[in-house]
């Protein structure tokens, strides 16, 4: 299936990857659901539906200026060939490789995991992805049950099935998502993921998981926590990404420390990945 849409494209020139990582992570907090970077300019994209100038209120550059960007509407297209373009294949630890349909197979001896991205998050290229996959990649997951909230493009779920986890449900509130969710897993052959579409309200029929995953963003997570921990069997794992190293104090204090137990973490260019054990 092709997705095409009006999307509307503002371009930013940025000074470094920490500006444009910085603003990824302020955008996609407002709405914006594709990025990339393209010779020191981001180009961050979002529905011509939810558009308008107001959502850049209050950004800045790393020097205080106001963020300064050109916008573009973009009529409906094949953004098929606009990931192509774009997106190459992604090998994660030498273990893992992530790929769109249109790119030569897998190296011989790697997972495999086949991701058409249109304009979800989760094609393996972003630090956040990257540190969940590794994390994932190194959690005994035979017949397990595991959760992936905000599940986006399903990379994370997929890769659950594909290293043996029992019962997998992938959960995502967008309906772009949750359809390209959808359109990857039939790709990569998966039989035991239930996807839905929506909130922490469809946690509530679910059983509770042995891993829990969650890559979102700050806000959003310190807003679900509650309803996330609930969701963990004792000895289960909530493993967290989507904001930065520096965040982590606010996740922290939402997580009683008599009952969940700091584990492994991974860190890129400032972000963090990083597992809680619940007691």
């Amino acid at each position: 299936m092709t997705h095409t849409g009006h999307y509307s494209e503002i371009a930013v020139p940025v000074a470094d990857a920490w500006e444009a990582d910085r603003l990824i992570y302020q955008l996609s907090e407002r709405g914006f659901d594709g990025f990339f970077e393209d010779d020191g300019v981001l180009k961050a994209y979002i529905p011509t539906a939810k558009w308008h100038n107001s959502l850049l209120e209050g950004l800045t550059h790393n020097d205080g200026r106001p963020l300064r960007y050109t916008l573009r509407r973009i009529a409906p297209q094949n953004w098929n060939s606009e990931w192509e373009k774009h997106f190459p294949p992604v090998t994660i630890d030498g273990r893992i490789h992530i790929r769109a349909a249109f790119h030569p197979p897998a190296p011989k001896g790697l997972l495999e995991i086949l991701i058409m991205p249109k304009m979800s998050f989760g094609t393996g290229h972003h630090e956040t992805t990257e540190l969940m996959i590794r994390l994932l990649a190194d959690t005994d997951l035979s017949g397990k049950t595991l959760i992936d909230m905000g599940s986006g493009t399903g990379v994370l779920a997929i890769q659950a099935e594909k290293t043996c986890a029992e019962k997998i449900f992938a959960i995502d509130n967008d309906e772009w998502a949750y359809e390209n969710m959808k359109e990857n897993i039939r790709a990569n052959g998966c039989r035991r993921i239930q996807s839905f579409r929506g909130g922490s309200e469809v946690l509530e029929a679910l059983p509770e998981a042995d891993v829990f995953l969650a890559n979102i963003n700050l806000n959003i997570i310190l807003d679900n926590l509650p309803f996330y921990m609930k969701k963990v069997k004792r000895d289960g794992r909530l493993i967290l990404s989507g904001f930065y190293e520096t965040d982590l104090p606010a996740v922290r204090r939402m997580l009683p420390e008599d009952e969940w137990e700091p584990g492994r973490r991974a860190v890129k260019n400032r972000w963090i990945g990083i597992e809680f054990v619940r007691k």
